[in-house]
């Protein structure tokens, strides 16, 4: 299960160095490492759903709160490039 969760993460920072333009792509590929991780969770821990359910409201506020930055930073400098 941690190695699991260890391969979610090395994907996660590898999709961030591939998409690094886009305010969208880093989100995208956070709710996709938090997808995996509910998907494992809810595979391995079924006795524990209550866990898995925790982790699906935190997610669920993780994008509600990145969809309102991108829609800031949208709106103050116009698109969501990224200027690294």
């Amino acid at each position: 299960m941690v190695s699991y969760l260890f391969y979610s993460i090395i994907i996660l920072f590898m999709a961030i160095s591939h998409h690094k333009n886009h305010i969208l792509s880093y989100l995208l590929c956070l709710e996709a490492t938090v997808l995996f991780i509910f998907a494992l969770l809810s595979l391995f821990a079924a006795p524990q759903m209550h866990v898995s359910l925790i982790l699906l409201c935190i997610g669920a506020c993780e994008a509600a709160m990145g969809l309102s930055s991108l829609i800031s930073a949208v709106r103050i400098s116009g698109t969501d490039s990224l200027f690294v």
